[in-house]
């Protein structure tokens, strides 16, 4: 089995929390005893019409973004990861994640969380970040189910 040293978990701090991912990479790091860098890209061009309207409200989900990943590193730790950082980029996901993110970070492996609901969500929704992820990186990359991962948690969790 091939031992990693440095994992970069693909979260959603802000409108779908990556959750099972965020967990998934946690096990994983802590397995290994791997560096874990939890990152989110904030695309302002989704919250365009927020910058027009109300360019506070857009700086304060900016700043929610910030504290959401913050507490996810902290947590990373109290489940015994050894060596967490956060990092909050700007950008289009898909572009950042593969290019930029993995330039600088150098992961050996990408935690991310499968995007897009439904299948016929996800055909309407084209390339999703995670597919651009899986297609593109330069390592390899573990996509986190959410449905499988929680039929493993009602398997794994304790009886009362």
């Amino acid at each position: 089995m091939k031992q990693y040293t440095h994992i970069l978990a693909a979260l959603d701090v802000l409108n779908n929390p990556s959750v099972d991912a965020f967990d998934e990479a946690c096990r994983v790091a802590v397995k290994h005893g791997a560096d874990l860098t939890l990152a989110y890209v904030f695309h302002y061009n989704e919250y365009s019409s927020l910058g027009w309207m109300d360019p506070i409200g857009i700086k304060r989900l900016y700043a929610e973004a910030e504290y959401q990943l913050e507490a996810y590193r902290r947590h990373a730790e109290e489940k015994g990861v050894s060596k967490a950082k956060a990092v909050l980029d700007n950008g289009a996901p898909k572009k950042r994640l593969v290019n930029q993110l993995c330039e600088r970070i150098e992961p050996d492996l990408i935690v991310v969380g499968q995007s897009g609901g439904n299948v016929l969500e996800q055909a309407m929704q084209g390339n999703t970040v995670t597919k651009k992820v899986q297609k593109h990186a330069p390592c390899d990359v573990h996509v986190v189910d959410p449905a499988i991962a929680s039929i493993q948690r009602a398997h794994t969790a304790p009886l009362q």
